[in-house]
């Protein structure tokens, strides 16, 4: 609540003006008027005015139902039947949130009585795709989370008794985070959920829907003010700390990082940062110490590429930002229930011997590059070069839980991940028990002994629109799964190698016991050490069970063997191209094989291997496997019909329009 300001005229007494202000409720903490502070970036909207500002736009408006003079100086808008879930809600009040990362608080004054009555916060994109915190009324008072995205529906509660409640949701990154408070002081979370929503809108709603045969009254809930604000502050680091004008400046990022809070941004200009950190170690164990240039346990979103006299706009080609650990320790190491943000950096010289850290092999010495444990961390458009661990010599990823499919995970998007080298998993990544996210990267030129580009060890990650290419290893060259259920949808993976002993070892892929969801993937030109390998090699597994992979519209050529289904497996395969190869299909007596939809022919590729031109016998062969766009993210299908492989052909059509002449 505001204070609302008397202007009198004549004389008045004290003890009269005591009285009057007695009739008014007076309770602007020192906390509030914090909280409503203008910022640069920032809106607040204190309902004061008769009329909605300009900037608010309604779904579903019924104006019988929401009011700004009903109660002055605040929004009341009054429950009614609907669902956001099936776009019956009604009085969804949306703006744009304007900024990157930001939180959007409110207070309400909301007395649910019944089931299920709802007032609240919400972060927008259409009814399948929200993150609300609702004060509301569920056989019993209560502050609950609803983040659905898609047919995902993630749910939190939290038993609350008190009318005047605040509400807050922190946007950062992709990660959204909502709170409450009973003073504006005190903040709890209730939980976070990562949410990669397409241009969301934030604002204000209720509802009400009947669970039962028995209607809820239709109640108001009064918002006293609706502020989006920046999350953070900003600090910036450049060698020598000398910043400019630009302020705080740091002379490194490890300080940077100590002394920033949560949801801080860290703007790093271009040049070498080599200094090496030595901290607890708080990973599968808190006894020793880590060594590494950047050492996070906080959610902090790091940028490099900037200049020191440019602090605007990030470039990471034109300035070069540099973390080397000189071979003496990781580079980057992520610990804890956080959700950082690094991007714009080359990480390279890390070396991760001696430092352990992964839960399921105990003492092996894991992430070279960057370690993260736990975390829901996004890497972006870094270049991931010359790193060594015994697995995961680019990047080791451990997922917060066991890497079931419906488990959150890190985001590993847009990154060079080139020429590490792990002695035994994942030469580039190594995905350990994660539900990580492996989008639009190149991961090339790596090494290993298990898995030269990936290896996934009971997890479920996505793999997209990734070109897996000339990464070698005795066994997977390209990628190795071992149990779970991974996806993999656009890819490349091509012209990797194997050092195999005999033909069973994939030369491209290599399947030990994980169920896969396959779809337009190119699979080319992958060799082994005695031109016997195949491209996708396929084996049960006796601890972990009998893999089933799906295989849809697949372009598999220039292998002496395209698969080898061994053991117990089911292999299904709908819509496939061979090219040059010599055997297609090998399968032990206990594998069960379904193959639809073959062709044979050349896929004529561009130049770079893997994009389709004319005359490609791929064009148009494929089924609807559901996937709208390609490697490039171009739509799919671009003709009539769907392309086999990572390429959607792009149609071009030239139209000749008749001649007119003046007469």
């Amino acid at each position: 609540m505001r204070i609302k300001y008397l202007v009198f005229s004549g004389l008045i007494s004290i003890v009269s003006l005591m009285m009057l202000l007695l009739t008014f409720q007076i309770s602007l903490t020192a906390v509030e008027a914090a909280q409503l502070e203008n910022s640069n970036d920032g809106w607040i909207d204190q309902f004061d005015s008769p009329t909605l500002d300009s900037r608010w736009e309604w779904i579903r408006e019924d104006p019988t139902h929401w009011s700004l003079t009903e109660r002055p100086g605040f929004l009341r808008i009054t429950t009614q039947d609907g669902l956001p879930t099936d776009n019956t809600a009604e009085n969804i009040l949306l703006t744009n949130p304007t900024l990157e990362n930001y939180k959007i608080t409110t207070k309400v004054d909301f007395s649910p009585t019944e089931n299920v009555q709802n007032a609240l916060p919400i972060i927008y994109q259409d009814y399948d795709n929200f993150f609300m915190l609702r004060r509301r009324y569920a056989n019993g008072d209560e502050v609950s989370i609803l983040h659905r995205f898609g047919e995902g529906v993630n749910y939190v509660t939290s038993t609350l008794s008190s009318a005047e409640t605040y509400l807050r949701i922190t946007k950062y990154g992709d990660r959204h985070i909502g709170s409450y408070s009973l003073d504006g002081n005190t903040w709890i979370d209730m939980g976070q959920f990562n949410a990669r929503f397409t241009d969301p809108k934030v604002g204000l709603m209720t509802y009400q829907y009947a669970p039962t045969s028995t209607i809820p009254a239709e109640i108001p809930a009064d918002f006293d003010y609706f502020q989006l604000s920046e999350v953070g502050t900003t600090l910036y680091v450049a060698p020598d700390g000398k910043c400019g004008e630009a302020s705080p400046c740091y002379a490194t990022i490890q300080e940077a990082v100590d002394t920033a809070e949560s949801f801080d941004t860290i703007k790093v200009a271009a040049g070498t940062y080599d200094d090496l950190n030595v901290r607890p170690r708080d990973d599968i164990t808190t006894t020793g110490q880590v060594s590494q240039v950047v050492y996070l346990t906080k959610s902090v979103f790091l940028q490099g590429g900037y200049s020191s006299m440019d602090w605007s706009t990030p470039n990471p080609q034109a300035n070069p930002t540099t973390l080397d650990a000189q071979g003496q320790g990781r580079v980057i190491y992520i610990a804890g229930d956080i959700n950082p943000s690094i991007q714009g950096f080359t990480v390279t010289g890390g070396d991760a011997a001696g430092l352990g850290g992964d839960r399921i092999e105990g003492t092996m010495s894991v992430g070279g590059g960057i370690y993260i444990w736990k975390s829901l961390a996004r890497l972006e458009n870094n270049i991931i070069q010359d790193n060594s661990a015994e697995s995961g010599g680019g990047i080791f990823v451990d997922g917060p839980d066991w890497g079931s499919p419906d488990d959150p995970g890190a985001i590993i998007m847009g990154n060079d991940i080139i020429s590490n080298t792990a002695t035994a998993w994942g030469g580039g990544i190594h995905i350990s028990a994660s539900a990580a996210s492996v989008v639009r990267n190149v991961i090339r030129d790596n090494t290993a002994d298990f898995g030269g580009g990936v290896h996934e060890w009971l997890s479920s990650p996505q793999l997209e629109q990734n070109l897996i290419i000339n990464n070698t290893a005795s066994q997977g060259g390209g990628i190795l799964f071992h149990w779970g259920d991974p996806t993999l949808t656009n890819n490349v993976i091509a012209d990797n190698h194997a050092e195999s002993h005999w033909q069973a070892f994939g030369t491209g892929l290599h399947n030990d016991g994980a169920n896969l969801t396959m779809s337009h993937n190119t699979i080319a030109r992958n060799t082994s050490s005695n031109d016997q390998g195949s491209g996708f090699y396929i084996v049960d597994d006796l601890v972990w069970g009998q893999p089933t992979i799906n295989m849809t519209n697949t372009i598999l050529v220039d292998q002496p063997l395209g698969i080898f289904a061994n053991g117990v497996s089911t292999l299904t395969v709908n819509g496939v191209l061979w090219y040059n190869t010599p055997v297609t299909i090998t399968t032990s007596p206990t594998a069960v094989l379904s193959v639809n939809n073959e062709y044979w022919g050349d896929p004529l590729f561009a130049d770079d291997g893997y994009h389709l031109t004319a005359g490609s016998a791929a064009i148009d062969k494929g089924v609807d496997a559901g996937v709208t766009v390609d490697i490039d993210g171009e739509p799919r299908p671009s003709d009539t019909g769907f392309d086999l492989g990572a390429d959607e052909l792009e149609l071009w059509i030239t139209v000749y329009l008749p001649m007119i002449t003046n007469k």
